[in-house]
């Protein structure tokens, strides 16, 4: 009797140690999520959020130049739904489901004021993702002595995304601020400007979150320069996606 007494105590006290270990952890040892792969990702997400070939930020100063040659007419609002699905580059399967709203305005100079709301699904090799978008921008420069429009504004993208190197799946928010994004008008690639960003990661596993802050430029229609606060540089060529630091 006082064997199992004991054997009970021991096996109460065995519990308690071990919870009391688990809550004394610090974090290094509970993070499952390794946080430089978690900045790989982090990269990798930018990348996708920038490029052409992603439908990405600077796919839609293409696709609003396109309706700007089209409007005819001032102070009228715009309304527009769209449904775009195809295969980019052999690579990305992808559906685009989007509203946009847009007014050009004559006084006191030509602007525009442009709202999307969109629902972005992409398949691929190596990786999958749904991607809800959401576009506040004011567009300057329509002039015809302007060659290039200018472009201000919010871009924001929240989602879940599939880890190419944690095996994975993370839910993430990406919000932008755009400062004097140029535009060329003939060929509606941009040519400069900069951003502000805010990147978010919450892992599935463990519900791990990442946090990014930093600053973005534009250095031609082919790169940009991400710089997070801690000092981390990385070039993303819009074109292909891929990246290099």
């Amino acid at each position: 009797m006082k064997t199992l007494k004991l054997n009970t105590i021991l096996k109460s006290i065995a519990l308690i140690l071990a919870f009391t270990a688990l809550s004394c952890y610090d974090d290094d040892t509970t993070i499952i999520i390794d946080r430089d792969l978690a900045s790989k990702d982090a990269e990798e997400l930018i990348a996708i959020s920038l490029s052409y070939d992603t439908y990405g930020l600077v796919a839609h100063f293409d696709h609003i130049g396109q309706e700007i040659e089209n409007i005819s007419e001032c102070d009228v609002t715009n309304t527009d739904t769209q449904i775009e699905t195809g295969n980019i580059n052999s690579n990305y399967d992808y559906i685009y489901t989007f509203t946009e709203v847009f007014t050009l305005y004559c006084e006191p100079e030509l602007y525009l004021e442009y709202a999307l709301e969109g629902d972005l699904e992409f398949d691929a090799y190596n990786f999958e993702e749904i991607q809800q978008i959401n576009i506040n921008f004011t567009t300057t420069g329509l002039e015809d002595i302007s060659d290039e429009e200018i472009y201000n504004g919010n871009y924001n993208t929240t989602g879940e995304m599939q880890s190419d190197f944690n095996n994975n799946t993370y839910e993430y928010s990406y919000d932008s601020t755009i400062f004097d994004i140029r535009v060329n008008k003939e060929s509606n690639k941009i040519v400069s400007g900069n951003s502000t960003f805010s990147l978010v990661q919450t892992y599935s596993r463990n519900n791990l979150t990442y946090t990014y802050n930093g600053t973005i430029e534009f250095l031609n229609e082919n790169a940009v320069e991400v710089t997070f606060d801690n000092g981390e540089v990385f070039v993303v060529d819009i074109n292909n996606v891929s990246i290099s630091n």
